[in-house]
């Protein structure tokens, strides 16, 4: 038969024991609520594409690109929209655009027009008429916030690299002033037809998204941003749709 101090460390042991067991369950239990606050409040960042109406406008017999969205606003660049989809506010939020520079120079020089191009020095040159127009590589900006759409319904205009804008700008000009020095059987003659198919000219664009929570922790979210665009030629004008699609 046991003794009463036998019996009493027994049940001190056991006491010890469940006590042990029950502030590991309350740690784990604290750390499991602590993780989903965390992730119930973390940051989502997303961008969306847009839609453009383009013209080429006439200023003092200087041609520029005029861009206007669905809304009738205009624009000098266009862009995409960021938003940050989650319930916590995205820091430090670094954007990184990539593309195929060889791809973008040798579909520009397969073009039956006055534009050429040619990639030297991170600086693509674009030439029409002869006249160069150097553009130096836009790799990318950064923001220091971004509080959740929920509280602020307002999206952040991250505009496309400018050499995108100068291609687009330049080859537009360069058939505007084809489409005025010529007739349609001429200008049908380039790629027969009056459409300019942008989606063939510029490549897929890669973005990358790289912010903090207001805990450290790291986020990057990557997307593939194409263009479905035109552009065609009537009554002695031009104009398009640019459609900016965000995957």
């Amino acid at each position: 038969m046991m003794s009463k101090d036998t019996i009493t460390y027994i049940l001190s042991t056991i006491s010890i024991f469940f006590a042990m067991v029950s502030a590991i369950v309350a740690y784990l239990s604290v750390n499991e609520l602590k993780k989903q606050r965390q992730e119930s409040n973390q940051p989502t960042v997303l961008v969306n594409g847009s839609t453009y109406d383009i013209k080429i406008i006439q200023d003092n017999e200087i041609y520029r690109l005029h861009w206007k969205n669905e809304l009738g606003e205009s624009f000098s660049l266009p862009h995409v929209e960021v938003i940050n989809a989650g319930r916590g506010v995205a820091q430090k939020i670094k954007f990184e655009w990539n593309f195929n520079v060889e791809k973008l120079v040798e579909n520009i020089n397969s073009l039956n027009s006055s534009i050429k191009c040619n990639y030297e020095d991170n600086l693509i040159i674009i030439e029409r008429n002869g006249v160069p127009m150097g553009q130096k590589r836009n790799y990318g900006e950064n923001v220091n916030y971004m509080i959740p759409y929920t509280d602020n319904p307002l999206a952040f205009k991250l505009d496309l690299p400018y050499e995108i804008n100068t291609v687009i700008e330049q080859i537009q000009i360069s058939m505007t002033e084809l489409f005025n020095a010529s007739t349609k059987t001429n200008l049908k003659n380039m790629n027969g037809s009056h459409l300019i198919r942008y989606d063939k000219v510029i490549p897929p664009l890669f973005l990358d998204v790289k912010y903090e929570d207001k805990y450290k922790r790291k986020y990057t979210s990557s997307f593939e941003v194409r263009f479905k665009a035109y552009s065609y030629m009537y009554g002695g004008e031009d104009a398009g749709t640019v459609k900016i699609l965000c995957e």
